[in-house]
């Protein structure tokens, strides 16, 4: 499915190599812009910001010595909280470092799609993929919020990209470092286990022998499972595979009150950026219409498959169709130089994509508003919290809070195995009144705050704190709890 010859003008590489470096430049001021942004803007998407304050916790304890699955509890495999913890050392030990992470992995993606496009499309299928990115007010926001998806998706799409080039170059290591590139997507998240699909199908469909496709897919296949079975192997096996595997079957299980079905959440997202799915929806019917039935293929296994997987997810949350966001811009950049390059003498094909852009611009307000709006400078929700947690411990101190976001505006580390103390959790059996004691008498923590509703809800916690923390209402819904003597175990660590 390498690139056909075609004619092509001497300016045009620089035409589209322009147009890529004004996307990026584009995507890195949006984000350089919205640098301090904490507040989302809920009506224009549904972004739910309790996840980044749980993982941005969670890596300042990997951060500081940590280990993942034994103390630090962890839903996600490795690389997510290592990749956070790495960021942190470097830009900033707190949501600073983990937003600058993102953004790179964000700036990793939109590269990688766009390598993906010219190599599958051409360069104008790179320069279309690139800005449609750039402008997108989902993937922006997503390349800047604190979650798994993005890295994922970047990841993902840098092994499809290296096998795309693989199949017009035929270098033999090519699939091995594409399947090292898949591997590091599945420890981030295991959703990217779905792009084996699209690329079993584009190692399948080169002209060569059919030992050289064997040995390709063989070598791809090896490189892709042999790390992420040996880290689930060699690494905290029985606290990883309960934590990241049995939690997940067993929130599955479960009717969430209040939780949309699957095919809502995606069809929300679909619309939120309109003008991305119906470019790409179009790209795949032109793609059809040309008999270009390779590329159809390859996106429909990608994109499709991905959107399949996601329905039959659950519980599906908002923060989890993201994922989808690489492959419909590829779809739309394939599909839309293909329709150009190939049909650009034919009346009706140039009324189709003077239609396609003209419904385009027609959701440009509405996407440009999405752009403007859905961050905001925020505040701590509540700032008299943090300056209680201030008052009360020391920089050195552990404390336990159920809501996440004020451990990093007061800069304290929280009790490892509370780090995560999710509704998903709570309701799959995973933080219970037992696990929560167990792991307040073994770290100790100075203070214990209730403020967000799940320590609440943690059956006996709230009363075995009474026999043993001296507790004090703050007013409202929220409740402290001091210890009431010196400890001599301090972080979990006797000193």
């Amino acid at each position: 499915m390498a690139r056909a010859a075609r004619p092509r003008s001497a300016r045009g590489p620089y035409l589209a190599g322009a147009a890529i470096a004004c996307a990026v430049a584009d995507y890195l001021l949006w984000e350089w812009h919205f640098h301090d942004a904490l507040a989302y803007a809920k009506g224009i998407y549904p972004l739910d910001d309790a996840d980044e304050w749980r993982y941005v916790a969670c890596g300042r304890l990997v951060v500081h010595g940590y280990s993942l699955f034994q103390d630090v509890f962890s839903a996600q495999p490795p690389l997510l909280f290592t990749s956070l913890a790495g960021g942190m050392k470097l830009f900033g030990d707190g949501e600073g470092g983990a937003h600058t992470t993102e953004v790179i992995f964000g700036l990793l993606g939109l590269l990688a799609a766009a390598w993906l496009a010219w190599e599958l499309g051409g360069m104008t299928a790179a320069a279309v993929t690139a800005i449609l990115l750039a402008i997108s007010p989902a993937f922006l926001v997503y390349s800047h919020t604190i979650e798994a998806e993005g890295p994922m998706m970047a990841l993902a799409t840098l092994s499809l990209a290296i096998l795309a080039r693989h199949v017009a170059s035929r270098n033999g290591w090519l699939p091995v470092i594409a399947g090292l590139a898949l591997a590091a997507a599945i420890l981030t998240k295991l959703f990217a286990v779905e792009t084996f699909l699209p690329a079993l199908w584009l190692l399948s469909i080169p002209p060569v022998s059919r030992r050289a496709r064997l040995l390709d897919i063989a070598a791809f296949t090896g490189a892709a499972t042999l790390p992420v079975v040996l880290e689930f192997l060699l690494i905290s096996p029985a606290q990883q595979w309960d934590q990241v595997i049995r939690l997940h079957n067993a929130a599955g299980a479960i009717a969430f009150a209040g939780a949309d079905p699957a095919a809502s959440v995606l069809w929300r997202f679909l619309t939120f950026d309109a003008g991305l799915t119906l470019a790409a929806l179009g790209a795949l019917g032109s793609l059809l219409v040309l008999r270009l039935y390779r590329e159809a293929v390859f996106v429909f296994a990608w994109v499709g498959g991905t959107a399949v997987m996601l329905l039959y997810f659950h519980p599906l949350f908002p923060h989890h169709p993201p994922i989808l966001l690489t492959g419909l811009a590829c779809t739309a950049g394939i599909g839309v130089a293909a329709s150009l390059e190939r049909l650009e003498r034919r009346a009706w094909a140039r009324a189709l994509i003077a239609t396609a852009g003209a419904v385009y611009l027609l959701l440009a307000p509405r996407l440009l508003h999405a752009d403007r709006h859905i961050l905001s400078q925020g505040l701590a929700d509540n700032p008299a919290l943090v300056a209680y947690i201030v008052r009360h411990t020391d920089a050195r101190d552990l404390i336990a809070v159920d809501d996440l976001r004020l451990a990093d505006e007061s800069r304290r580390l929280v009790v490892p195995p509370l780090c995560d103390p999710s509704n998903v959790r709570l309701r799959a059996g995973y933080l219970t009144g037992s696990e929560a004691i167990q792991a307040t008498e073994r770290y100790r923590p100075k203070l214990v705050l209730f403020s967000f509703g799940i320590f609440t809800q943690v059956p006996g916690f709230g009363a075995w704190l009474d026999g043993h923390y001296r507790r004090q209402s703050l007013g409202g819904s929220s409740t402290a709890y001091l210890q009431t003597r010196h400890s001599t175990v301090v972080g979990g660590r006797r000193q």
